[in-house]
């Protein structure tokens, strides 16, 4: 008997160490003088030390990314894509599969890379960044979401999307 495979009709990906090699947040750093001071901000919120919602402003406060450095980051997510990943987003799409890259990356950024890997806009949700006349940053949507711990099981319209990957990430951890 050959086993069936569960059908879906849907696939989200993450951007950052997913479809791209990097961290958007550590390219920032490094382009603004800034590593290391996000460096120790990344493990306090790992080590629990402090919320990652406290973390996700202070991290983009010292960076203070512009419209300038969000194109930048496009490219350099462009350039570290992941090997097969423009090829995989392809055949999901053939296979009339929805695909959508769901990630607490910057909405410009993000929204410009998956452009190259034939997304939409409305395919991607992010963290947008807001910029003044000039494209100097002014701020960041925090009311998403996505820059908060669980963010991507809130998200309403991809809500059991979001649960399945989090039901199947923890039936693939070593503890099983």
């Amino acid at each position: 008997m050959i086993a069936q495979h569960p059908r879906f009709d849907a696939v989200c990906f993450d951007c950052d160490s997913t479809l791209t090699r990097i961290e958007g947040i550590d390219e920032l750093a490094r382009r603004a003088g800034r590593e290391a001071e996000i460096a120790s901000l990344t493990e306090a919120a790992m080590n629990g030390a402090i919320p990652l919602e406290a973390v996700y402003a202070k991290r983009l406060e010292l960076v203070r990314p512009d419209r300038a450095a969000l194109a930048w980051l496009a490219e350099r997510y462009t350039d570290e894509m992941v090997s097969g990943a423009a090829e995989t987003i392809a055949m999901l799409r053939r296979q009339d599969k929805a695909v959508y890259v769901v990630t607490s990356g910057l909405l410009q950024a993000v929204a410009e890379f998956a452009h190259v890997l034939g997304l939409a806009p409305a395919q991607v949700h992010a963290v947008e960044v807001h910029f003044d006349a000039a494209g100097a940053y002014q701020g960041f949507d925090s009311s998403s979401p996505l820059c908060c711990s669980d963010g991507k099981v809130a998200l309403p319209p991809l809500t059991s999307i979001a649960s399945l990957m989090e039901l199947l990430r923890a039936s693939l951890s070593p503890a099983h």
